[in-house]
């Protein structure tokens, strides 16, 4: 009798033990670890941390999904030869932030869910140091899509006091930040404005600097609604584009004069050639890398000597992030060729 007693209080602990664990896991919407378990009523959010500082969240909102699920972030190097297609795909005027993808999934009994009633709220996050050189109104989260093998970019909000990009999406695969590198910082979505350092860019946009509206005070963006939030990005978005048109307007106009409006390069060039497009390559070299490596006394010709082929040079490592490195490349060819014609095309406005 005794032994049966003991073996009763046993299995009493172990229940109630079990019972609390499985409390404990249902009530578990918010994690560190990248991965967590969400119930279909209340939904659920977790979020991970690089070695970067920088960090990604994803959140269920309650009955987006239809039955219990296991919400996980998987860190992925971009690095990865497996993303060589992915990388390759990226547009030239876009820049990668940081080190890293960010693998999204939701999974019931073993099954990745691949459509959601409510859009799912990501949240990327990005460190000051990353977008030096980037104009922080265009970054946004782009994600993978399989299907037609593009980045595509989500209508994102940028909380630029706090370094947060956020977007809604219905499909999860790869996500990633990005920025266009043009600095025109001219005013922030939310948080104070930033002025820029002095440069080229912004002294064109001094000369002609686009009416802004003035806008009212707004919620902080943790306190919006999901239709506001929509709102607030498309609104955003608008100007953003307005701004890239005025700004590629000026560019064009006022810094390669010589070259005409509806030109753009087409050929492959290289050492020894002559031709007109060389004239136009020597245009944009002497403004880009200018002295020593191109005398400001030495006019532009169509002959792609010496002179030019180094400082072709000079222009795929400075631009090597969308020249050479799509290549694996680490140094400058000297040749003229896709991935370059494709930059000099984007100094274009083209």
């Amino acid at each position: 009798m005794f032994h049966k007693k003991i073996l009763i209080c046993f299995f009493v602990i172990v229940a109630v033990f079990l019972f609390f664990s499985i409390l404990k896991t249902a009530e578990a919407t918010v994690d560190t670890t990248g991965e967590v378990f969400v119930t279909a009523q209340d939904g659920g959010k977790t979020s991970v941390m690089t070695d970067e500082e920088t960090g990604a969240s994803i959140e269920l909102l309650p009955f987006a999904i239809d039955s219990n699920a296991t919400l996980k972030i998987n860190l992925k190097y971009r690095t990865d030869p497996l993303f060589s297609s992915q990388i390759s795909a990226i547009p030239l005027e876009k820049n990668i932030i940081g080190r890293y993808f960010y693998s999204f999934t939701a999974i019931v009994w073993g099954t990745e869910i691949e459509s959601f009633n409510k859009p799912v709220i990501l949240n990327l996050t990005y460190k000051d140091n990353q977008i030096e050189t980037l104009d922080e109104l265009t970054l946004s989260i782009n994600y993978w899509d399989s299907i037609s093998s593009k980045w595509v970019a989500l209508a994102s909000a940028v909380d630029s006091s706090n370094n947060i990009l956020t977007a809604t999406t219905t499909n999860l695969n790869y996500f990633r930040p990005t920025a266009t590198a043009d600095k025109i910082s001219l005013f922030t979505i939310f948080g104070e404005a930033k002025k820029p350092e002095s440069t080229t860019t912004e002294e064109l946009v001094q000369e002609k600097e686009p009416e802004i509206p003035p806008t009212s005070q707004e919620k902080p963006i943790s306190q919006m609604t999901i239709e506001e939030l929509q709102k607030k990005i498309i609104e955003v978005l608008n100007q953003v584009n307005v701004l890239k048109t005025q700004l590629s307007e000026i560019k064009v106009k006022s810094i390669y004069e010589g070259i005409p409006d509806n030109f753009a390069f087409k050929n492959n060039l290289k050492y020894g050639q002559n031709s007109e497009e060389i004239k136009y390559l020597q245009i944009i070299l002497k403004k880009e890398i200018g002295s020593p490596d191109y005398p400001e006394s030495l006019s532009v010709t169509n002959w792609f000597g010496p002179i030019t082929r180094q400082c072709v040079i000079r222009f795929q490592e400075k631009y090597s992030f969308e020249i050479l490195k799509p290549l694996f490349l680490e140094k400058g060819t000297g040749l003229v060729g896709e991935k370059t014609r494709e930059k000099l095309n984007y100094l274009l406005g083209k």
